[in-house]
């Protein structure tokens, strides 16, 4: 079973409209039992009062998921490989699995990448981590994948989790994340990289998925939260899509992000696809099984 603890959130919607509620979104807890998988919810509040020794929200600092990935935690406990916020080492999904997420993101990206498959989509994944999401999008067909994190462990991490078929070969001796394994047959791209200073051509990216990791970057501070959102903006290519689940982010603040971003509403950069509020995919799935809020936007 993995137990998924999020520890980030807010908020959730807990009366839903097709429009953006910000006054009805109250602290909660909501659990999903499907397929074994259990998402616990608690506030940002809580997490916040998680500081290190200089004040920080640990959650924000580099130190703490450096410690986390490497099991270097002082309270990681070797029966269960868990730190005292119940992450795991090993492997460990914020919000939501695949499952949950897939008719959503097939969804979102085939709607406006209709011309291509699966693998010709460029697909960027922001904050890999350990997360094994990414891994079961590969094996779905989402091969042509980059993903960063810019913990140097949580990148080895994924390196281990992916394994030699789906990663590519690279034996750049002057990339710290290098793969020189030989076996490497696989088109995965996984670098060590901040999201504000990606190294990634502009207007490159069909499609991103942010699960949680602009989350982390909101509580570092929000100007490390807008820069991240404009460099993301950078390597998104015309019409293409990020699709971000997030819990910690007030409403009306992730959406001013991307609907400010390069002006006034006629320069914005961006659409809204998803605003957050309750959501259907084609199938009848619903957003509230994702554990935290959806939004998505469009590259104009």
């Amino acid at each position: 079973m993995i137990s998924v603890l999020i520890l980030l959130q807010l908020s959730l919607v807990t009366s839903f409209t097709f429009q953006p509620t910000p006054s009805r979104r109250q602290c909660c807890t909501h659990n999903n039992n499907k397929d074994g998988l259990t998402v616990a919810t608690s506030s940002l509040h809580a997490a916040a009062s998680n500081l290190n020794e200089d004040g920080k929200c640990k959650f924000g600092t580099k130190e703490y998921w450096d410690a986390m990935y490497n099991g270097d935690d002082p309270s990681t406990t070797s029966d269960d490989n868990k730190n005292d916020d119940g992450l795991s080492a090993e492997e460990y999904s914020w919000y939501c699995g695949y499952r949950e997420l897939q008719p959503f993101w097939d969804m979102l990206v085939l709607a406006e990448q209709h011309d291509k498959q699966k693998d010709q989509i460029q697909v960027l994944i922001a904050g890999i981590g350990n997360d094994i999401t990414p891994i079961q999008m590969y094996d779905d067909g989402w091969t042509n994948m980059i993903a960063f994190d810019y913990s140097e462990s949580g990148v080895y991490r994924a390196q281990e989790l992916f394994g030699p078929t789906r990663l590519l070969h690279n034996d750049d001796t002057n990339d710290a994340t290098a793969n020189d394994d030989t076996r490497a047959t696989g088109s995965a791209k996984l670098s060590v990289a901040d999201c504000r200073e990606l190294p990634i051509p502009t207007g490159t990216i069909d499609a991103t998925l942010d699960k949680g990791t602009l989350d982390a970057i909101y509580i570092t501070g929000k100007e490390v939260f807008l820069d991240s959102v404009k460099e993301l903006t950078r390597v998104t290519a015309e019409n293409g899509i990020i699709v971000c689940v997030s819990a910690v982010i007030p409403q009306e603040e992730l959406l001013g992000a991307f609907q400010n971003e390069g002006g006034s509403d006629d320069d914005c950069c961006w659409e809204t696809v998803l605003d957050g509020g309750l959501a259907f995919a084609d199938g009848g799935e619903a957003t509230i099984d994702l554990g935290a809020s959806l939004y998505s936007f469009r590259r104009r």
